[in-house]
């Protein structure tokens, strides 16, 4: 199973909208997975491109993680679950990944490069919360997003102070 898609939407339906996939636990899986979650966004949602670099980066460190570091015997048939679900009555965009691995708490190593995974997310998300039970580990991204398009703001010249946008002589 390289990966097994399934995107929940109907046109004109008002209800959430899903995209359910499932892929092997390695590092073609995340890129495949990441890609996917991408597509979706872009086709589905006009985000501000800083939010949406922050959830495919919080996603891909999530979907990294699972990968590395849920299957210490690794297992041709290892794999990681995503779904994606936007609610449209809260405007709360949810990302879970979830495996089936083991989660392993690392040692503290303050001359490590590594370890800062967790962190990154938690400062990419409104919310994040990970789950880690004998059956695996689920991980939850949380981000408020409007469904309309974003504003554009224009930059002032250094220096200028035109006044608040009600004080500008029409």
């Amino acid at each position: 199973m390289r990966v097994n898609p399934t995107e929940d939407h109907r046109s004109g339906d008002s209800g959430p909208i899903q995209l359910v996939l499932a892929s092997l636990a390695d590092a073609l899986g995340v890129r495949i997975l990441r890609t996917a979650v991408d597509t979706w966004l872009q086709r589905h949602f006009s985000l501000d491109p800083d939010l949406l670099g922050d959830i495919l980066l919080a996603t891909n460190e999530a979907l990294a993680n699972s990968a590395e570091h849920a299957y210490p015997n690794r297992r041709a048939d290892d794999s990681i679950a995503l779904h994606a679900v936007y609610d449209p009555t809260d405007d709360e965009l949810t990302v879970i990944v979830s495996d089936q691995g083991r989660w392993r708490v690392a040692a503290p190593d303050p001359l490590s490069v590594r370890g800062r995974g967790i962190p990154l997310i938690h400062a990419l998300t409104h919310h994040a919360e990970i789950d880690a039970s004998a059956t695996g580990t689920r991980v939850t991204l949380a981000w408020t997003i409007s469904t309309d398009p974003p504003a554009l703001t224009l930059p002032r010249p250094a220096g200028s102070d035109m006044g608040s946008p009600s004080s500008l002589p029409v």
